[in-house]
């Protein structure tokens, strides 16, 4: 049983801005902000994800608000208020602005 969990754990990359995350070959990047979540029970934490699918890489920090403004300054990114039925340490999401031709 511990070999299972082992191999299936996330490896977890800790980047100390969004500017170092590539994103090339995620489809649908989205940034999901966590509030002291049971991981890092002292922090607040923004998770890359590919759609429905958590990557590798995550951000830490002391507060929402410093993450959100390394988002907004390297992304063109809008961020969407976490919703009823999400998990409650779930701030919310970053997700790219759609553009329409």
């Amino acid at each position: 049983m511990k070999r299972y969990e082992e191999e299936n754990m996330i490896r977890t990359k800790i980047v100390n801005s969004i500017a170092e995350v590539d994103f090339d070959g995620i489809r649908q990047p989205m940034i999901a902000i966590y509030d002291h979540p049971d991981d890092f029970p002292n922090k607040v934490v923004a998770r890359i994800w590919d759609m429905d699918k958590p990557t590798d890489t995550i951000m830490v920090a002391d507060t929402a608000e410093e993450l959100g403004k390394d988002i907004h300054r390297h992304t063109g990114m809008v961020f969407f208020r976490r919703g009823a039925e999400d998990v409650p340490c779930l701030l919310g999401v970053w997700v790219q602005e759609r553009t329409y031709e």
